[in-house]
């Protein structure tokens, strides 16, 4: 297997075969650089060759030569799982994403308040900036103070 780029010059079908995952759809594809090989695809119409378009694919040699396109490995940007830095924008969208389920489970537990999209919105927006560790997060006092009773006095 050797990965090549060339123009598809020709895109033919050339009947079915039923694999593991259902009926497969066989093409011929011949690139402009003389390569030649069969393509199978789960869709009566692929489309990951085109007839123009220059294509790079996996070339596997042979008595029956096989083509399939390469994809393109995803780029992570910012190095991926770093804890430190500025954030990059997926892990920002996971943390509005996870607040604002948050934010709907919280107005959920007493739905006789009605709240509204806004007030949902709000909400999800305070548990980001909480998350984010935003120190001006003011919370009431009797969530930051424990509560004394004389039953817990250690006397």
């Amino acid at each position: 297997m050797e990965v090549k780029k060339s123009k598809v010059s020709s895109v033919q079908s050339n009947g079915t075969w039923d694999g593991n995952y259902g009926t497969m759809y066989k093409f011929e594809i011949v690139f402009q650089n003389g390569d030649v090989g069969e393509y199978s695809s789960k869709n009566k119409e692929q489309n990951k060759f085109e007839v123009g378009a220059e294509t790079e694919y996996e070339y596997t040699g042979g008595k029956f030569p096989k083509v399939k396109p390469v994809y393109a490995k995803p780029q992570f940007v910012g190095g991926g799982a770093k804890s430190f830095g500025k954030p990059d924008d997926v892990q920002i969208k996971i943390v509005r994403q996870s607040m604002l389920k948050a934010s709907v489970d919280f107005h959920a537990i007493n739905p006789e308040l009605k709240p509204s999209e806004v007030d949902v919105l709000k909400t999800a927006e305070r548990f980001v900036t909480f998350v984010n560790g935003n120190a001006e997060v003011q919370l009431a006092k009797e969530f930051t103070q424990p509560e004394v009773k004389a039953d817990n006095l250690p006397f």
